[in-house]
């Protein structure tokens, strides 16, 4: 079963208000322009031991740097470290899609266990590049600025009564960032910490919803680290009902570059016929982004019937057309036969092995020159009215119950298949691994 422990957290001294200024999003959804505007706000904030730089001439000094940072802080208290192991309950209210929604979550440190005791569940496939400077990060600093997320069935009574207590008493914490509010109550009572360790020591596996490069850095951290360094064996973890009203996975659409000039929109629809049936609707000049979201509109709903992409492109820019799978299933022999069903009943997964997967293989050319990825569906449109892609394919979420049906049956999904929104912020509530 899995450990959910609590910890002292290490935690921005300066009041509520001065928090927006502080945290930053997790390194791994940090744009270029987004990253200096982050370390214009202050030389406190979060990145600068989230997502540090190298200095000029010194390639690799980054990680000292993170180092010198957070030594600075704590000589200078920017930090402090809470004096009893809580837990943090943890509530973001934000809008999307016109409402305004709560998720509630819970920090704590998550002892890392390897995939094969099914305590925590995948639902992607990791890549070497980013395992390599988190694991780089995590030596030099021993700290989590950043926590993974992860889902849980169950709903422990423990928890909702700390809840409960919750709302009955002010926040510590409680600011507005980027259009979100937040608020974080600190849970140090023995009893109620108590709890909710052995709530979740009797509950079902964990599933991570975001954070799969820092759960396995931590695995690879505590391997060579947990004889030395107390907190080694366990990393930041942020935890959310699976059923939480608040929670969302956004799509995220793709684009295909540089693809044969011959392959024209006519000659696509008579290749896929035998899959899919195709609407079209006329695309207004410069596209407007209130067209864009009508577009998106009729996409989800043409997809509570049947599995539907949008596609836009292949040489057709006053057309935005609707490709409806037809019988809601897949011709035979087109699925990956060693593939579970859960994988083989997502959209994601439809789309890649019917439509972007083929064409890519036929562009003869690396996957990643041809393959790219964009969460926004009017920046997705855009990039093809440039002519910086061949065609965009649109998606709708993929279902929070898709996600742990494949976790379940021990498959991984395609890439970039969901994005979860928004973001627990790092800086929030670190976790010193030395302490």
């Amino acid at each position: 079963m899995p450990s959910v422990l609590p910890f002292r957290g290490l935690r921005f001294a300066a009041p509520s208000s001065e928090l927006e200024r502080l945290v930053s999003p997790p390194y791994d959804v940090i744009s270029p322009e987004e990253e200096a505007q982050l370390r214009a706000l202050s030389p406190h904030n979060a990145i600068y031991v989230e997502l540090p730089t190298d200095a000029p001439g010194e390639p690799g000094s980054r990680y000292r740097l993170a180092v010198e940072s957070l030594a600075t802080w704590r000589r200078d208290r920017v930090v402090k470290e809470d004096p009893r192991p809580a837990y943090y309950l943890s509530e973001t209210q934000f809008t999307h899609a016109g409402q305004t929604l709560t998720r509630r979550d819970v920090l704590a440190a998550l002892a890392v266990e390897p995939w094969s005791t099914g305590t925590v569940l995948p639902h992607e496939h990791t890549m070497p590049g980013p395992k390599a400077d988190r694991l780089a990060l995590l030596r030099a600093t021993r700290l989590n600025a950043s926590s993974i997320w992860l889902l849980h069935r169950e709903r422990p009574p423990a928890l909702a009564q700390a809840w409960a207590a919750a709302d009955a008493r002010l926040p510590e914490v409680e600011f507005t960032w980027r259009e979100e509010q937040h608020r974080l109550w600190v849970v140090d009572d023995a009893a109620i910490v108590a709890a909710i360790k052995a709530a979740f020591a009797s509950g079902g596996a964990l599933y991570i919803a975001d954070g799969h490069h820092r759960y396995e850095t931590s695995l690879a951290f505590a391997s060579e680290a947990v004889s030395s360094v107390p907190g080694a064996g366990a990393t930041l973890a942020s935890l959310t009902w699976a059923e939480d009203p608040g929670l969302i996975a956004l799509p995220t659409h793709r684009l295909l570059h540089g693809l044969d000039p011959s392959l024209t929109l006519e000659e696509g629809e008579a290749r896929w016929s035998e899959a899919f049936h195709g609407e079209y609707y006329p695309m207004w000049d410069g596209a407007p982004g209130e067209q864009i979201d009508a577009l998106m509109q009729q996409l989800a709903s043409s997809g509570r019937s049947a599995p539907t992409f949008g596609l836009y492109g292949l040489g057709h820019l006053d057309l935005f057309g609707l490709l409806e799978l037809r019988g809601r299933k897949a011709p035979d022999g087109a699925l990956p036969a060693d593939r579970s069903d859960a994988w083989k009943s997502l959209d994601v997964s439809l789309l890649h092995s019917l439509l972007v997967d083929p064409l890519v293989a036929q562009s003869g050319r690396p996957r990643e020159q041809v393959l790219s990825y964009v969460r926004d569906a009017q920046l997705a449109i855009r990039a093809v009215r440039d002519g910086r892609a061949s065609v965009a394919f649109l998606l709708n979420p993929t279902p929070i119950s898709g996600v742990l049906a494949v976790a379940d049956a021990h498959d991984r999904m395609p890439e970039k298949s969901t994005f979860f929104h928004p973001k627990p912020p790092a800086g929030l509530v670190m976790r010193d691994l030395a302490a």
